[in-house]
């Protein structure tokens, strides 16, 4: 895909998101808990269980209701608890869960490719908002030596110099983006330290290199070119919508480069090997989005510009119905 095409796309993408960033959503919800609070399957029978507690009495109902709720990162609010069989073994609770921002999910927000052997840096800072931008700026970093180590061995595969240049444009970019979100994250009180552990010298097998490319290219760095782009438009400080502008074309074109070396690997690899990589990207499109259902501060989120709640499914389904699911 050329990189007008990607970039093009993922602004179309993202505009269609927009509209639904901060929207309150209500969904209700049912689980049937047995005299332990544990969650069963359905209504059981039997003579020992809640009895009429769970009708004649409320505080017993709800308690027992609240257990499969307590220390999960869930809004619900119980709705109503009833028996749910004659015996009274289990009961009915129903929960409404209304989204409004207050808890919402921020999936991994930032743009960068990471390799084996390499960690992000730890980011310190007492402000949210200056330790987010931290983390940003140390998994920018951190794509530095990635994509390093991505040129050497696309050049001992035989890869095109047209891939290796592109590849090494990526990484100077990789510098800029991490010298930017480092100087956001000071404005803030946050720094970042150095980039932890070094990739490995020898070359991997094609197929290793990949895989890798599908999780951390086709996936990640889609997602977070994606997300950079939605950060342009909704971030608070104008300074970073600015840099987020810059780093949005930047990514839209790493994002290109590494459907572009996928298209390359495939006409290189065996059937075994290309299934392979076709199910390492749909297991990384599956995690993405069950990160979409983990909690975040929401001042931090809106201070940021990241796409949360429906806005982030809506963002993820809709590149996955355009690139991913079509890989």
């Amino acid at each position: 895909m050329r990189t007008m095409g990607m970039g093009t796309l993922l602004a179309r993408l993202v505009a269609l998101a927009l509209p639904l960033a901060g929207c309150c959503e209500t969904t209700h919800h049912t689980a049937y808990v047995d005299a332990d609070g544990g969650t069963v399957a359905g209504p059981a029978s039997g003579d020992a269980g809640v009895g009429d507690a769970a009708t004649t009495g409320p505080l017993n109902c709800q308690a027992l209701c609240l257990q499969p709720i307590i220390g999960r990162c869930l809004g619900w609010e119980i709705e109503s608890c009833e028996r749910a069989d004659p015996s009274g073994n289990t009961i009915t609770c129903r929960y409404v869960d209304t989204q409004c921002p207050d808890m919402l999910p921020l999936p991994r927000t930032t743009c960068g490719r990471r390799t084996d052997g390499v960690a992000p840096a730890s980011a310190v800072g007492d402000d949210a908002t200056g330790r987010a931008l931290a983390q940003m700026a140390a998994l920018e970093a951190a794509s530095i030596p990635a994509f390093a180590r991505l040129g050497r061995e696309l050049a001992a595969h035989g890869a095109p110099a047209s891939l290796r240049r592109s590849v090494e444009r990526a990484r100077r970019d990789e510098v800029r983006h991490a010298a930017t979100m480092r100087g956001l994250a000071r404005a803030h009180g946050a720094a970042v330290g150095r980039v932890t552990g070094r990739a490995a010298g020898g070359v991997r097998p094609l197929a290793t290199l990949a895989i890798e490319n599908a999780v951390e290219g086709c996936v990640r760095e889609t997602w977070g070119a994606a997300v950079a782009r939605f950060q342009a438009e909704r971030a608070v400080d104008p300074a970073l919508r600015r840099a987020m502008a810059t780093i949005a074309r930047d990514e839209a074109r790493h994002a290109a480069l590494a459907w572009r070396v996928r298209a390359w690997a495939q006409t290189r690899l065996d059937a075994t090997a290309r299934a392979a990589c076709a199910r390492a990207l749909r297991e990384e499109v599956s995690a993405l989005r069950r990160e979409l259902d983990g909690c975040f501060d929401d001042a931090t989120a809106r201070a940021l510009g990241v796409p949360t709640g429906a806005a982030a499914r809506a963002l993820a389904g809709a590149i996955d119905g355009a690139l991913w699911g079509r890989a």
